[in-house]
């Protein structure tokens, strides 16, 4: 292999480069060291041989809204000195539109680009669907341009004219003209309506001797002559005169002198006239190939259809639990969601590189908030030298206020600018009327208000103040000892009993008042291993019919409350699809659908009416099991929502607490003691070895 000193030089340059980039980003992006390393590999070929490949290197990102998709990208060109080769491009803003918007914004940004080093960001991908939620095909014409890109780097691009553009403004003003004002023209000239033509094309005097004198250096005549001319000639014109110079311009081997180009208007009627304009923009317009495969393309998207979490928009959701979630997402899961909007051909296109964002942990949010406050301290001690250290409470309302799990960062970005970033100001200002020299401050959260320390150049407390802070969400967690807390309180407490003992599991938290006021959660999650038995699908409608059964049970029919509707849809189902898709109801074992689902369902009448019951009897049963249950354990029902009806949350620790001293005893089952379908295989291969009687001369050993 020959490769001369200067190609070996740029290399060496180029991978140091990177090596930097990549512990840069790893430095601003936390919790994203993965994501990263993931995506300099993925580039690494396409960045060190810039002219090396024959097709774009796609790179696909799937992840929650605010988790650091796009930013990243726009980041790691910056650190590569390749910030003014990235284009991106919001597909969103294409998907409803025409075939021509994306190829003339293609024009605009990419036309000298061909043969560079250029990054291309397809943004909000996933609004560019292709198939509905009905599983029907739509047309997006407007994203052509986009797939031939995905497709082999080379696209067709419209060429920009400044003649054309004007022309396409007229269009768009004569077309109004004849569709609103019910504008007509006969001979060039119109005959219909012409004020309302006027309100276009009523020239000013400033803007008619400025077309004269353009005329005028045209033709090689005086202003004067022309002026005459021009006043005469372009009276009632339906294609006002000062747009025949562009018209020419781009048909200048049709019509060589102006008065050609007239005598041919002079033909045409409104309708005539609209048409010939839109054959002059084609012309304009002329398209060309270009080669862009020497790009690198990032397809960009929120996949809600394998984030199913992604529309939680409740602040006081765990936010570990997303991220478990959303770390079990697989490659094969992100194919069957893109199934769901896009044709098989394009989901090829993508080809195999995704890269898939999980959620945001809560340690993760807590070092993205301690990141944002060390920014913070560095900016104010730039601008006024005042050096600042936040204590842990700062650290804890930021993330109280700010963490809305399926929302990634940028709430957090906006709760520290309402909650820190606002007050600089009046800390400062509080610094300079005080007359006193202040070299830091420590700033702490008590009781809604910022608590402020001031310090002089000894390190002296010389001054205190606090301010009053405005919560948007903490406030509404705390406990008010209303009624409806109280109800809320015993319909928690319902579902946590019914998962101690109805499904082994010991909630993770229990909360009677949250962000969402009145709606209160038990946090339960049967261990995951990946598949569901009849078993545990009982158990998960059990659960969800707790709150129910608790509220039954502790206040009477009489006094149920609205908020069991979610309830029993879960418990529906979940039912339903165990008579009709999972052979659990005792039916034969096949798929079972309605009318006009797809064919590979059986349906008829009666079946309907047979597997609604069964589904009606599966729920039935949990019923009755979830009211003996929390029955048997009425006390710790009731301690636990005495408990939550003067306390907003209670934490597992304060659940097993109660679960000891209140409870009957219960086996707290892990996901590696939930399922125990290996010890089965040992017992039965075991009983069937007893069984087993060899054929006389039959070789055993295996």
């Amino acid at each position: 292999m020959e490769v001369s000193a200067e190609d070996r030089k740029e290399f060496f340059r180029r991978k140091k480069v990177l090596e930097e980039a990549k512990e840069q980003l790893k430095k601003e992006f936390v919790g994203l060291n993965d994501i990263i390393d993931e995506v300099i590999d993925l580039i690494e070929a396409w960045y060190l041989f810039p002219n090396g490949q024959i097709r774009p290197t796609i790179v696909n990102l799937w992840g929650m809204t605010g988790v650091g998709k796009t930013s990243l990208i726009k980041k790691l060109f910056e650190l590569i000195d390749l910030k003014d080769n990235l284009y991106k491009f919001d597909v969103g803003d294409y998907a409803t539109q025409d075939n021509t918007k994306l190829s003339y914004s293609f024009s605009e940004k990419l036309k000298n680009r061909e043969k560079h080093q250029i990054g291309l960001i397809f943004d909000e991908f996933q609004l560019g669907r292709t198939i509905d939620e009905q599983g029907i095909e739509l047309e997006k014409s407007g994203l052509r341009a986009m797939w031939d890109l995905l497709d082999s780097g080379k696209i067709s691009i419209l060429q920009s004219s400044y003649f054309g553009t004007k022309v396409y403004q007229l269009t768009l003003k004569l077309e109004d003209c004849v569709a609103c004002g019910s504008v007509e023209s006969k001979n060039g000239k119109v005959t219909k309506n012409k004020e309302y033509h006027d309100k276009y094309f009523k020239k000013d005097d400033e803007v008619e001797n400025d077309f004269v004198l353009k005329k005028s250096k045209k033709n090689k005549k005086s202003k004067d002559d022309m002026e005459s001319s021009v006043k005469k000639d372009s009276e009632d014109l339906f294609i006002p005169d000062e747009f025949h110079w562009y018209i020419q311009d781009i048909w200048e081997q049709r019509f060589i002198t102006d008065r050609e180009l007239k005598e041919y208007l002079k033909t045409m009627d409104h309708t005539a006239s609209i048409e010939f304009l839109n054959e002059t923009m084609i012309r304009a317009f002329k398209p060309m190939e270009y080669d862009y495969s020497t790009s690198c393309i990032f397809v960009i998207g929120n996949i809600d259809e394998a984030y199913k979490m992604a529309n939680n928009f409740d602040p006081d959701s765990d936010a570990d639990r997303f991220y478990k979630h959303s770390s079990k997402i697989t490659l094969p899961q992100i194919k069957s969601a893109l199934q769901r909007r896009f044709r098989a051909e394009q989901i090829a296109r993508l080809g195999n590189s995704h890269i898939i964002y999980p959620a945001f942990s809560s340690k993760v949010y807590r070092e993205l908030i301690s990141l944002e406050l060390n920014k913070a301290i560095d900016k104010v001690y730039s601008r006024f030298g005042l050096r600042i250290v936040f204590n842990k409470s700062i650290n804890s309302i930021i993330y109280k206020e700010g963490v809305f799990p399926s929302q990634g960062a940028r709430p957090v970005f906006t709760t520290i600018t309402s909650i820190i970033e606002s007050y600089v100001g009046k800390i400062v200002k509080d610094i300079l009327e005080s007359d006193t020299e202040i070299e830091s401050i420590d700033w702490g959260f008590i009781n809604k208000k910022h608590v402020i320390k001031f310090f002089d150049k000894n390190n002296k407390e010389v001054l205190r103040k606090s301010y009053q802070v405005r919560l948007k969400v903490e406030n509404l967690r705390q406990s008010d000892g209303s009624e409806i807390q109280a109800q809320v309180a015993i319909h928690e407490a319902g579902h946590a009993v019914a998962a101690i003992y109805g499904a082994n599991v010991l909630p993770s938290e229990v909360v009677s008042r949250s962000a969402n006021m009145s709606e209160g959660h038990c946090a339960v999650e049967i261990p995951s291993t990946g598949i569901q038995t009849k078993d545990e699908l009982e158990k998960d409608i059990l659960l969800s019919l707790g709150g129910y059964v608790a509220e039954k049970l502790i206040f009477g029919e009489d006094k149920i409350a609205n908020g069991t509707g979610g309830d029993f849809e879960r418990a529906t189902s979940i039912a339903l699809q165990m008579a009709k898709s999972f052979g659990m109801a005792g039916m034969a074992p096949m798929l079972y659908g309605h009318k006009g689902a797809n064919t590979n369902y059986i349906w008829n009448s009666s079946n309907v009416s047979v597997l609604d019951d069964m589904a009606e009897n599966i729920i039935i049963a949990a019923e009755k099991k979830c009211f003996k249950i929390l029955s048997e354990n009425k006390l710790l029902l009731l301690k636990i929502g005495e408990y939550l009806s003067d306390n907003s949350r209670m934490d597992s620790k304060k659940i097993k607490e109660f679960v000891d001293k209140y409870g009957n005893p219960i086996e707290i089952k892990n996901k590696d003691s939930y399922l125990n379908f290996r010890s089965i295989i040992s017992e039965k291969l075991a009983e069937s070895e007893k069984e087993f009687r060899p054929r006389p001369g039959a070789n055993t050993r295996i």
